[in-house]
């Protein structure tokens, strides 16, 4: 495995799901999150030594295969797993490590040639990744062909 997309789906792919009963289909997107998933499907596609990582407290709320499932085919098929344990049963109580030193222990383990991270706030991306990641706060058109230069930038350099 030559590459990781570590993906925070938190404001970022899911804004509005925050219900306490795990969601049974995908949520309908606004045009922009479409584009948005256009554009990671489309940058995603090819590179076919490219692994998606889940970061997201999503998969403790919901589960990993839950969360999964939501993913557009294209990026679901491509994911090998998740910075977190996905126990709803626990919750959150199993552990008292932030989102930012899962993610860390995470690339340690893995050892990935190269990171990419994705995330709905830049608070949630380690300083260290600040230089390999995208903090997308919000999905409006006129950002959304800077994000896809900047991923692709970041997908294509060492």
């Amino acid at each position: 495995m030559n590459s990781i997309l570590y993906l925070g789906a938190e404001r970022l792919l899911f804004p509005r799901l925050l219900r306490s009963s795990p969601p049974r289909q995908p949520a309908r997107e606004s045009s922009s999150q479409s584009i948005l998933f256009a554009c990671l499907i489309e940058t995603v596609l090819d590179r076919p030594d490219l692994a998606i990582v889940l970061n997201s407290w999503l998969v403790v709320d919901y589960g990993y295969c839950t969360l999964r499932r939501l993913l557009p085919l294209e990026l679901a098929q491509k994911t090998i797993g998740a910075t977190m344990r996905g126990n709803r049963a626990h919750r959150r109580s199993y552990t008292t490590q932030s989102k930012i030193d899962l993610l860390r222990s995470d690339i340690a383990r893995r050892n990935p040639q190269r990171v990419t991270i994705i995330d709905g706030e830049r608070m949630s991306i380690p300083f260290e990744y600040l230089g390999r990641s995208i903090a997308v706060g919000s999905t409006s058109t006129s950002s959304l062909d800077r994000f896809q230069s900047r991923l692709q930038q970041l997908l294509d350099s060492d």
